[in-house]
């Protein structure tokens, strides 16, 4: 007896068919799109950088001059003339600068532009540091010795400076120190030919220095003295000062004691 067997049949859930899910494609922007993008931003920092050059047409909203005393600054400004609304490509820069040059006692000077709309004027003023001369001619120098202008009246604060000429940096450095602790006390100044120094101050003290050494603690030992009001002062040695004359304690002392050694009195 022959047996049939019937083939395998496969069973399916009917209404569903098998479906080749095609790859996965990873997205790549197209080469076009990039260098597009890049040009882009390029082009808008162009822009950005433009509008905020001496090439904008950005209106100016502020002019500041810095390294000036105020009152020389106000001549800065005055002299470069930008009135407020120019368009920063309009403003001049080399006649801006020598106008500013052009200004008694600015020996140097640069404009610069801060972002987006102020323009500094960067300036070397050259500081009035002596005088000398007599009544109705006065002329003023920096601390270099060079002449800065001259004027009719005395200036307030400066020492009339005299003596030998070759010898003015050593006389600058100790009237330098003597600024930094008492500003301005210094009335007269004279360096001798084998570079002494005396100096005379407000309150008509004589002062006698030496040399142009040690001077910052000459300087400091000077301060000191000045509380005590006497005829003259000696810090040519400044770890031995003396004072010449009669010492007078200032008054908030008068009822106090002594409580250090007082520097030895000169008559």
């Amino acid at each position: 007896m022959n047996t049939l067997m019937d083939d395998p049949i496969v069973e399916t859930e009917p209404g569903i068919a098998q479906i080749e899910e095609p790859p996965q494609r990873r997205f790549r922007p197209r080469r076009s799109r990039v260098i597009a993008v890049g040009v882009l931003a390029a082009g808008l920092v162009a822009a950005a950088y433009w509008m905020m050059s001496w090439s904008s047409p950005i209106p100016v909203r502020d002019v500041v001059v810095v390294g000036a005393l105020p009152e020389t600054a106000e001549q800065v400004l005055a002299a470069a003339g930008i009135p407020d609304g120019t368009a920063l490509r309009d403003v001049d820069q080399q006649t801006v600068v020598s106008a500013a040059v052009a200004v008694e006692g600015i020996e140097a000077a640069e404009l610069e532009l801060e972002r987006p709309w102020t323009v500094v004027i960067q300036v070397d003023e050259r500081i009035p540091f002596a005088i000398r001369g007599e009544k109705g001619n006065w002329i003023v120098f920096d601390q270099q010795g060079e002449p800065i202008r001259e004027e009719g009246s005395r200036p307030k604060g400066l020492p009339v400076i005299s003596g030998e000429d070759s010898r003015w940096p050593e006389l600058a450095d100790a009237l330098a120190a003597i600024e930094q602790q008492e500003p301005g006390v210094v009335r007269e100044a004279n360096i001798s030919d084998d570079g002494l120094i005396a100096l005379r101050l407000d309150g008509g003290s004589e002062v006698t220095w030496g040399r142009s050494e040690l001077n910052q603690d000459k300087a400091q030992v000077l301060a000191a003295l000045m509380s005590l009001k006497a005829d003259g002062y000696v810090v040519s040695t400044p770890d031995r000062p003396s004072l010449v004359g009669d010492a007078k304690l200032p008054k908030r002392n008068t009822d106090q004691e002594e409580s250090q050694p007082q520097p030895e009195s000169v008559q």
